[in-house]
């Protein structure tokens, strides 16, 4: 079996729990914006922008834990005996 073939050994739950920890840095950085957009005096803050930018932080921070959970949850379930059986489907 060559190198890079994935099994259920290698499963694609830890890639999306990569996707998952990169919307929770997106819902990071979004969070840390909305704090200094708060933090300017109200004759210079933008409504709108801190609207996106706290929809943007809600939507990143929820859909970060959701991948990571789901994608925890098919890594944890994958069968870690014998990889290179074939008869083991592909993820």
């Amino acid at each position: 079996m060559p190198f890079g073939t994935p099994t259920q050994a290698t499963p694609g739950g830890c890639l999306l729990s990569l996707f998952g920890l990169a919307a929770m840095i997106f819902g990071g950085v979004c969070t840390w914006e909305l704090f200094v957009a708060i933090d300017v005096p109200p004759s210079k803050s933008d409504p709108e922008l801190i609207m996106k930018l706290g929809f943007g932080s809600a939507i990143g921070v929820s859909l970060g834990l959701f991948l990571i959970r789901w994608g925890w949850r098919l890594t944890i379930r994958s069968d870690m005996k014998d990889p290179y059986d074939p008869d083991k489907p592909r993820v």
